[in-house]
């Protein structure tokens, strides 16, 4: 028979240990919740649920929270916890809740919790775990009071009731006004209005455990200067329509112009013409009697020929000029004008002169 010898401990036998210890602390704790949870089914004072699955449903969420909130998962716990609060109300809950916010940096409402923890109202009777869940909150609200800072917001220019301040874009309660609040640490941005007067954005950041007083004067704002716009717009419209008026002008002269040279053109064409004919019927410059009458009809055509081609070119020429003229005056940059300039190109005939006539 071989003789029995202790083995030797393991190296790793300190870790195990420390793991199991660890998880029979947890488990304590989370037995205490649980059975806390279950103690509040024959007391109607604290439980709300009316079923045996709300009930079970609670225990689970509970258990679930407090998990999360070993492993770090603190929104996770809040969630799990205010879950099995709404199922079953339980002071266990609301200390669990209350250490979730506070890890969360949500430290108005972990205060809060931790008031109603202490707050409630527990019977002789209730489980060991919920009395020392009241003992335990006394304690941790006693430690986050001095780091929950307060922010007081002061008006000047108007009553606090004629002012609207708003914090983060939200309304702020009249009754807040002048009153240090507690508030969570972070940046926010303050404004405020009044009647007829404003007070611009403030922006500041509330530190933990800060005492800080805003101070939102109020003024009327400075009046908009007034922009001429319309008028600049007019004066800009009527002068760009002057100008395309003088352009529309010059193209009309040009337009005239050609047509008068052209005009020109096709009458000293037929006065060659009639004065070929007239060459034609005489030899050696002399003419028959009988040739003379029609002769002295092809010269009397070519001298009117002649003198509207004269007219032609004339028109041509005043008509080439002006419309060069009001173009070049219509492409030049000129001041804002109170009248928009426009021109007429008339056509003058006399006895013995033809021009236009610019008329604006």
């Amino acid at each position: 028979m071989t003789d029995w010898k202790p083995c030797k401990p393991e190296a790793r036998r300190p870790v195990v240990l420390l793991r199991t210890v660890r998880f029979s602390v947890l488990h304590y704790v989370a037995t205490a919740v649980v059975i806390g949870t279950a103690g509040t089914a024959g007391t109607p004072a604290t439980a709300h649920a009316q079923t045996d699955e709300q009930r079970s449903a609670a225990r689970a969420a509970a258990t679930e929270g407090l998990q999360a909130m070993s492993e770090g998962r603190y929104k996770d716990a809040l969630d799990l916890c205010t879950r099995a609060e709404s199922l079953m109300h339980a002071p266990t809950h609301l200390l669990l809740i209350a250490r979730a916010q506070a890890k969360l940096g949500h430290l108005v409402e972990a205060q809060e919790a931790y008031i109603k923890v202490t707050r409630d109202t527990v019977a002789a009777d209730a489980p060991h775990a919920f009395v020392d869940a009241q003992h335990t909150a006394a304690e941790e609200g006693a430690e986050i009071a001095p780091r929950v800072p307060s922010l007081k917001v002061d008006v000047e220019g108007a009553t606090p009731q004629e002012a609207k301040v708003t914090l983060d874009g939200a309304p702020l309660a009249t009754a807040l006004i002048g009153l240090a609040m507690p508030i969570n640490p972070g940046t926010y941005t303050l404004a405020a209005t009044g009647p007829g007067t404003e007070a611009g954005p403030v922006t500041l950041t509330v530190a933990e455990g800060a005492k800080q007083t805003v101070l939102l004067s109020l003024k009327t704002p400075a009046p908009a200067v007034a922009v001429p716009v319309t008028d600049g717009a007019q004066s800009e419209g009527a002068a760009s329509h002057g100008h395309g008026g003088l352009r529309a002008a010059g193209w009309i002269g040009l337009v005239i112009g050609a047509a008068g040279l052209a005009a020109g053109t096709v009458f000293v064409v037929l006065n060659h013409s009639e004065t070929a004919d007239a060459t034609s019927l005489c030899s050696n410059d002399k003419c028959a009697q009988s040739k003379q009458s029609a002769v002295a009809s092809d010269q009397s055509s070519a001298n009117t020929d002649a003198a509207v081609a004269w007219v032609g070119y004339g028109v041509g020429a005043v008509g080439i000029l002006t419309g060069a003229a009001l173009l070049w005056a219509g492409s030049r940059p000129s001041a804002p004008a109170a009248e928009p300039a426009t021109a007429r190109v008339v056509p003058m005939f006399g006895a013995r002169s033809v021009g236009l006539r610019v008329a604006f």
